[in-house]
């Protein structure tokens, strides 16, 4: 692991399309309410959900709806 991080995220904030190639992202809802983007498909993002980001995939944050807190791991590919 290289990383943990704490984020909170505010209604209008978002992150443009972007790859990493050497490390999975791992982003857990403490609580709210966002949209998250990964190889083009939609996820919703609330309280309890888990998302994996594989190298090598697009992903984005398209939308904040409410204020969102997130824990945030930055993992080094094995």
């Amino acid at each position: 692991m290289k990383y943990i991080n704490h984020i909170i995220l505010q209604p209008g904030d978002s992150a443009s399309e972007h790859v990493h190639s050497d490390y999975v992202e791992v982003f857990y809802c403490i609580r709210g309410d966002a949209e998250f983007s990964i190889k083009g498909k939609i996820l919703p993002v609330r309280k309890g959900n888990m998302l994996f980001v594989e190298p090598g995939e697009v992903h984005a944050i398209q939308k904040v709806n409410e204020e969102t807190e997130l824990l945030y791991l930055h993992v080094i590919s094995a």
